[in-house]
């Protein structure tokens, strides 16, 4: 057993210095997913250090029930996803507040914010939604793609599967996502 697994399941059992040591180790993974996901949001309102800050936050809070690095991984990028998800929204609604009491449309940075920007981002959660109901391993792919950042080998390697199997299931969960 590594190193790292020690320290989940000693995390898994409310050891929270070994929590602190799991997160650390993972750290600078986490914060290299996280700027290649928001350099691809020109409005990004979170740099990939507070987004790794606010996942700590978030997982400290807790237990984490993970089983191995890659369990504890997933656990974090789907954390990262949901502050990123619960950013959007509060923006979303900050920019609707504006909207009803500024005459024309919302500003940020002087670049006018279109409605669809923020009914997109409602309507993508859904889908994301659907997506985790109906087929929980689709959606982690997405989730891993979409909001961590990962490319299809980097998602195959952290999968454990060939690349060729995750293509396969990448363009089954886009067909799935652009149906719903």
């Amino acid at each position: 057993m590594t190193q790292i697994t020690q320290l989940i399941h000693r995390a898994a059992e409310g050891d929270r210095v070994a929590f602190d040591a799991a997160f650390g180790a993972i750290q600078l993974e986490l914060r290299g997913l996280a700027a290649r996901r928001l350099a691809a949001d020109s409005r990004a309102t979170l740099s990939p250090t507070m987004l790794v800050n606010e996942t700590w936050l978030k997982l400290a809070g807790s237990v984490v029930q993970a089983e191995d690095r890659v369990h504890f991984f997933r656990i974090a990028a789907a954390a990262m996803k949901q502050i990123w998800i619960d950013r959007q929204r509060s923006r979303a609604a900050e920019l609707e507040r504006i909207r009803l009491y500024v005459d024309g449309m919302p500003e940020i940075g002087g670049e006018p914010v279109a409605p669809q920007d923020w009914t997109e981002l409602v309507d993508w959660d859904a889908a994301m939604r659907t997506l985790e109901r109906d087929d929980p391993e689709l959606a982690e792919l997405v989730a891993l793609r979409v909001f961590s950042g990962l490319d299809l080998d980097e998602v195959a390697a952290l999968q454990g599967v060939s690349l060729r199997t995750v293509q396969r299931q990448w363009r089954t969960a886009r067909a799935f996502l652009l149906n719903v």
